[in-house]
């Protein structure tokens, strides 16, 4: 399998899927704010008393807590009732506002809950697709440059000066950058981000190659080595 192929994908891939995660979170979001705000139109307001408390401890180790309320509507107590919203304020015998389903009682709906699926999963899933979107965006962008100064651009050998960690992240890999330079005219040139422990095979003093756009030296790309599996944008 060609390994360039393979790596080029890889940035595209996780770009995609962060968008795609993102904007499932964005319409889901937008669809229970519509839905929770419509049952809150047309529910019935009651005061509750929150009645029991069942608390957790996920896999990393994070507390969660499930409520569940009594109240009497239209003359016919419920008891235990699920409330799928939570806050840290609650606590057994806390009085709270829900609005009841006149078609199903015990389908309820806790006041100030829209407002909080709004302020949370929008911006989530705005966040979400914002990242994936650059990431795909610029791992676009960055293989059509390099497409066309293969074709268009000047071959220069170059010095590896150093192998740079960068800021960036990728499935908790950390981003390597080879900084370069042309010994002739003393240009210094930085590859993409590269996501390989490339600094166990590749060492300062090694020759790679740049291409150049001739009427814009400012314009160029590094050509990684072979050995890369190319995880870069």
């Amino acid at each position: 399998m060609n390994s360039k192929k393979t790596g080029g994908l890889f940035p595209k891939i996780f770009g995609g899927i962060f968008f795609i995660v993102g904007v499932i979170i964005l319409v889901a979001g937008i669809c229970l704010y519509i839905n929770t705000t419509n049952k809150i139109k047309n529910g019935d307001k009651v005061v509750a008393r929150i009645s029991d408390v069942s608390t957790y401890r996920d896999s990393d180790g994070d507390r969660h807590s499930t409520y569940y309320a009594d109240y009497t509507y239209n003359g016919e107590e419920y008891q235990h009732v699920h409330l799928s919203y939570s806050s840290s304020s609650y606590y057994i015998g806390k009085e709270i506002r829900i609005y009841v389903n006149p078609d199903n009682p015990t389908d309820v709906v806790v006041s100030g809950s829209a407002k909080i699926i709004l302020f949370l999963m929008v911006p989530m899933g705005l966040i979400f697709a914002a990242v994936g979107g650059s990431i795909f965006s610029i791992n676009i962008i960055n293989a059509s440059k390099a497409k066309k100064l293969r074709a268009n651009g000047r071959r220069i050998p170059c010095e590896v000066v150093r192998i740079a960690m960068s800021n960036v992240q990728m499935n908790g890999v950390t981003g390597r950058v080879i900084v370069c330079r042309d010994s002739y005219t003393g240009n210094e040139y930085s590859s993409t981000r590269i996501y390989q422990p490339i600094e166990t095979w590749i060492q300062p003093g090694s020759t790679i190659y740049v291409y150049v756009d001739p009427n814009n030296p400012n314009r160029y790309f590094v050509e990684e080595p072979t050995e890369v599996n190319q995880y870069t944008y």
